[in-house]
């Protein structure tokens, strides 16, 4: 008993002298980004906007407005208004949104106005493109998931468009990139 209580004093003993600081430094990884570089995330905005638009395309467009129907009932289930159908579309665009909205702070905090244009067209693309396919959406009030907003308010399609128009009316024309 008592050796057995000489190796746990010695082991008390021996984590009370370790330095934790060391032990934090260690297990921090230096490889963990704190922000994402804009390139990135640009690119995977665009190839995800436009990969879903043809998807969308190819299912909800031809299907909803009955240009073609789907004899397997794969394809007919997409068809349907129904969540657990419509999430693979819904979720990429706001995803997309989101992602265009850091870029469009990354833009203003290294003030570049080239990556705010391309963020808020983007932006607008992807709520143009759920609106399109339903009407009205959550928009003012979406993309604030981040600060515990998680039940939007869903706005009529026509202030989804005359907010894009105000967007693009606000770009930076008289810039050029390439002769700038």
């Amino acid at each position: 008993m008592k050796k057995n209580l000489l190796y746990l004093l010695l082991i008390l003993i021996s984590i009370g002298f370790f330095p934790v600081k060391e032990f934090i430094r260690v297990n921090t990884n230096p490889n963990n980004l704190e922000q994402a570089d804009p390139s990135s995330l640009l690119s995977n905005v665009e190839v995800q906007l436009f990969y879903n638009n043809a998807f969308i395309a190819w299912t909800l467009g031809n299907g909803y407005s009955q240009y073609m129907t789907f004899s397997q009932d794969y394809y007919n289930t997409a068809t349907r208004y129904s969540p657990v159908t419509n999430e693979p579309y819904w979720d990429p665009l706001y995803e997309s949104a989101r992602d265009a909205n850091i870029l469009y702070q990354t833009g203003q905090q290294q003030n570049n106005p080239f990556l705010q244009a391309v963020a808020l067209t983007l932006r607008a693309y992807a709520f143009a493109q759920l609106t399109e396919c339903w009407g009205d959406i959550p928009f003012k009030q979406s993309l604030q998931g981040a600060s515990g907003s998680y039940t939007p308010a869903y706005d009529a399609q026509q202030t989804v468009y005359t907010d894009a128009d105000m967007q693009n009316s606000s770009l930076p024309a008289e810039k050029q990139i390439a002769y700038s």
